[in-house]
């Protein structure tokens, strides 16, 4: 009878040694798993990096509604009244500086998604740095200027393109735009028409935007400065673009064809200079 006794008390004993070490074992599995890292995500990303979508160039949009509004109720929502309007205020402007600062950058990860494999001549990866642009709430932007500090000059390879969130201001080379849709005055950024075409003549002509007042960037393998100024017609259809954002990204896009030195850019600061009307 002890026996027996003995055998059932050292049975449960084993029983409940085995459900614990699985629970434990459980455990760790569980805890190793939540701090492995999501293969989704790249842990060693650069920002600015293109992702292939053409919406890599825009900021976090977020539009008041309520500016859209006011600009229909004064009937500003046309290009031509708003340019009568900035200019006919000319002196209630006001303007907000500030700075964006650009680090090098250099190399292309040729190879890797979304980038091609190395090829003369073509586009086959794109860097996109980005910074962004803060506007006051609740007005609307009558001028525009991005000029680089006179000791910070620009060089790039192989091209060059500026945008304000997908709207191309100005391509080092014209054949860029060829192959972009053009939306009012601006051609669209996406890099998926771009990647893997080929433009020809490196040194063709830049392209600036319709109504530019002064379009300045260096020519390739130059190194110069970067001066780009809106005004009247051109900044009448970019304000409506644009109109209640607050935040507007500023990207400067390279591309390279086949050298590890490609998708290069020095270092940039560029001295952003906005002047807007209240529409409070």
């Amino acid at each position: 009878m002890k026996l027996a006794s003995y055998m059932l008390v050292f049975g449960l004993s084993f029983l409940t040694i085995v459900s614990c070490l699985k629970k434990n074992n459980k455990q760790r599995q569980t805890s190793t798993e939540g701090s492995q890292a999501d293969p989704q995500v790249d842990s060693d990303s650069q920002a600015g990096r293109d992702s292939g979508s053409s919406d890599v160039v825009s900021a976090n949009v977020v539009i008041d509604e309520t500016v859209v509004t006011k600009l229909k109720e004064l009937g500003l929502n046309e290009d031509e009244a708003l340019e009568t309007h900035c200019k006919s205020n000319n002196a209630n402007l006001k303007t907000v500086k500030t700075e964006l600062d650009f680090a090098e950058h250099r190399g292309c990860d040729f190879g890797q998604a979304p980038q091609l494999e190395k090829k003369d001549q073509h586009l086959q990866a794109f860097v996109i740095s980005q910074k962004t642009l803060t506007s006051p709430n609740n007005v609307i932007l009558c001028n525009l200027t991005l000029q680089s500090k006179p000791e910070s000059l620009l060089q790039y390879d192989d091209y060059l393109v500026i945008s304000l969130d997908q709207h191309v201001l100005v391509a080092s080379n014209s054949a860029i735009v060829t192959h972009l849709e053009k939306a009012g005055v601006f051609y669209q950024w996406n890099t998926d028409r771009l990647r893997g075409e080929s433009l020809g003549d490196i040194n063709a002509a830049p392209y600036c935007v319709e109504g530019l007042s002064s379009c300045s960037i260096p020519g390739h393998e130059e190194r110069a400065k970067v001066e780009l100024s809106f005004e009247s017609r051109a900044i009448a259809n970019l304000a409506l673009e644009l109109a209640g954002r607050s935040e507007i990204a500023v990207n400067l896009i390279v591309s390279g064809d086949n050298d590890d030195t490609d998708c290069f850019h020095t270092d940039l600061t560029l001295e952003a200079e906005l002047s807007y009307l209240s529409l409070e």
